[in-house]
């Protein structure tokens, strides 16, 4: 990861998903994203902006505890506060590539680059863990 201002989104994106490596961190930023964007729907429809202020203590809070916890660094990294727009289209690119099925993909590009000093994920991602072989004497 840079340490440098990114010099375009798709630079900014990569340090983004080596910031958020490990599954957990990822779900967790994509609730949080996700539960944002339906509050802000329910504001618009519903005419009730006062409940606006819950988006960003949802998508911020949810973030917060994953970097915390789970990824164990620093949610507000200096290229966030840099370019906070491209922050915000990187948290609705990540829920959309969730959701699409498209971000292991994304991650596997991302880390592509050499990044083995980075921390391990936490636990295997589904789509990795291989089918379970047949053991004839049922102890599977």
């Amino acid at each position: 990861m840079s340490h440098e201002p990114s010099a375009s989104f798709e630079e900014f994106w990569r340090d983004y998903l080596l910031r958020h490596r490990r599954p957990w961190t990822r779900r967790l930023h994509a609730l949080g994203t996700a539960g944002a964007v339906a509050v802000g729907a329910y504001a618009l429809v519903r005419r009730r902006p006062r409940v606006l202020w819950l988006a960003p203590v949802l998508q911020h809070g949810l973030a917060w505890v994953g970097h915390r916890f789970v990824e164990h660094n620093s949610a507000w990294e200096q290229a966030d506060l840099r370019h906070p727009l491209w922050s915000l289209r990187a948290d609705l690119r990540l829920l959309r590539t969730t959701l699409t099925g498209a971000l292991e993909a994304e991650m596997a590009r991302a880390t592509a680059g050499g990044a083995a000093s980075a921390a391990p994920d936490d636990e295997p991602d589904l789509a990795e863990q291989s089918e379970p072989t047949h053991d004839p004497h049922g102890v599977n």
